[in-house]
């Protein structure tokens, strides 16, 4: 049917920035087809859902290698006794760029009419009768195809011809739940729907011809047609314009690319909407009942600036980030006196604001969970898993979850020695630090804290212990099996301040 041999063209448009490569062919016959855009599904079988009692089919088309969370785009025949799914994949052509820009086009089927007609139930006059619920239908189906493929819920998009334009309203106005842009090419906003509409933002992309038998440029508010009245398309345009709050609006005329079709498209532009959105209207001066790029107008092809339009308002998901979690007291390879009580604090952070708890574990044994800042434990030494350690080497690892399930982890380690004493008794210039004794340090504290002790030998030799100090006096062991006699520094560092002091050790 289609001899592309003939002639090949390449048109760039470029508009404020969108640029279209728009690649057509003449052909004989009624349809022209790009030779990127003229791929068919692998299966042209039609899948069943059911639906208000009734088995409804639509035809499904994914990339292969398709990934999760792609978007999804629903195509919506027009109504004849011949309209179907499989007609509207021939002159969409959207399979061929669902191949390139990685999404899934759905093709549903409408139900036969009283009039013997397939049909999408907008509220036509002469439908009255009909109980089938479309607007359901469509929504239910979306939910179903997102959770069942992984599709993208922020991202799923609805384009339709004719009478599917006409249903691609109804669902700007009240599927805007799912749907979340929607391109009607040669249809018109229903009165019903309009004086019926909760007010909302979604963008739209209107494509309708001023000499359009059947969707009339000027509307039919009094239904002289019999279709049941609806609004003109600048009227409809200016409803969806101010109901995205737009800020700014371009006109521009679009390459007449090929004279020979006797009609030419005005772009009507506007932009700065709530949410980034956009209202777009292509006017096809002299236009009739056009898909352009199939039949009628051949400047361009419609399918392609359908998605350009789609791609403007692609929800991409926010990059989450995983928590962090880090040991803050004791630092690594700390070192403590048999018999000493362990102080735990935690630092830990989500750059997504969503922490949700984080956890302390002592090898597999789980000390506590604490979802609000400071994340600390034993800070008044009564927990039994922290407190009269014995002698050995452990591992302490502390754990932070989001609410989305993402989690990070830190580990140290610990080493508890046998219990050992100063060897000397004497007392301290710093007014801090109260004495020492055979057994340990003792210390007044006015204020609460975390606090470092080090023990530190001339030749640079260290020993740290961490704790949490209290109001009055503390105690602490400091294990000094590995020192020997001489003078040392005695450093507590506590509430950002630094405290020295010295100390002669003897046998």
């Amino acid at each position: 049917m289609f001899d592309i041999s003939i002639l090949k063209k390449a048109i760039v448009c470029s508009l404020l920035g969108l640029h279209f490569i728009l690649s057509s062919a003449y052909a004989v016959g009624t349809f022209r087809v790009p030779v990127s855009l003229s791929k068919i599904a692998v299966s042209d079988d039609r899948q069943s859902f059911q639906h208000g009692g009734l088995t409804r089919e639509y035809i499904l088309y994914v990339p292969p290698g398709l990934p999760d969370g792609a978007p999804l785009v629903f195509a919506l025949h027009g109504t004849s006794e011949h309209a179907s799914a499989e007609l509207a994949r021939e002159y969409m052509y959207l399979d061929g760029l669902a191949d390139e820009h990685k999404f899934a086009v759905c093709y549903p089927q409408g139900t036969k009419s009283a009039y013997e007609m397939y049909f999408w139930n907008v509220g036509y006059d002469f439908h009255k009768n009909e109980t089938v619920d479309d607007l359901d239908f469509l929504k239910s189906l979306a939910r179903y195809l997102q959770q069942e493929y992984k599709f993208n819920p922020q991202n799923t998009f609805v384009t339709g011809f004719s009478n599917g334009a006409d249903a691609c309203f109804l669902l700007a106005s009240k599927g805007a739940d799912v749907f979340k842009a929607a391109a009607p090419v040669g249809g018109g906003l229903m009165k019903w729907i309009y004086d019926s509409h909760e007010s909302h933002p979604i963008p739209l992309f209107i494509i309708n011809g001023t000499k359009d038998p059947k969707s009339n440029w000027f509307g039919d508010m009094n239904n002289s047609e019999g279709w049941g009245a609806y609004l003109g398309v600048m009227d409809n345009t200016q409803f969806w314009v101010e109901e995205n709050n737009t800020t700014g609006d371009t006109v521009y005329n679009v390459q007449d690319a090929d004279k020979a079709d006797g009609s030419h498209i005005v772009f009507y532009r506007y932009w700065g909407g709530t949410n980034g959105n956009q209202v777009w209207l292509y006017k096809i001066e002299d236009g009739e009942h056009d898909w352009p790029g199939s039949f009628g107008n051949m400047d361009i092809i419609a399918s392609q600036h359908i998605w350009a339009f789609f791609q403007q308002h692609i929800k991409t998901p926010p990059v989450k980030h995983p928590p962090e979690v880090a040991f803050v007291i004791p630092q690594t390879d700390t070192i403590l006196s048999g018999g000493d009580n362990l102080y735990v604090r935690v630092d830990a952070k989500d750059e997504d604001r969503d922490l949700s708890y984080v956890s302390l574990f002592l090898e597999d044994s789980l000390i506590g969970i604490d979802s609000l800042r400071p994340f600390e434990w034993n800070k008044d030494g009564k927990s039994v898993l922290l407190q009269n350690l014995k002698e050995g080497v452990y591992n302490l690892i502390t754990l932070a979850e989001d609410k989305t399930g993402r989690s990070a982890k830190d580990s140290i380690k610990i080493t508890v020695t046998k219990p050992t004493y100063l060897k000397k008794k004497t007392s301290s210039d710093n007014p801090v630090i109260e004495n020492f004794d055979y057994q340990g340090l003792r210390f007044q504290l006015s204020k609460e804290g975390a606090y470092r002790l080090s023990f530190i030998s001339i030749d640079g030799k260290k020993i740290s212990v961490t704790g949490y100090g209290r109001i009055g006096e503390n105690f602490v062991h400091i294990p000094l099996n590995d020192f020997s006699k001489g003078l040392y520094i005695l450093r507590l560092h506590i509430n950002g301040n630094t405290f020295d002091s010295k100390l002669y050790l003897m046998e």
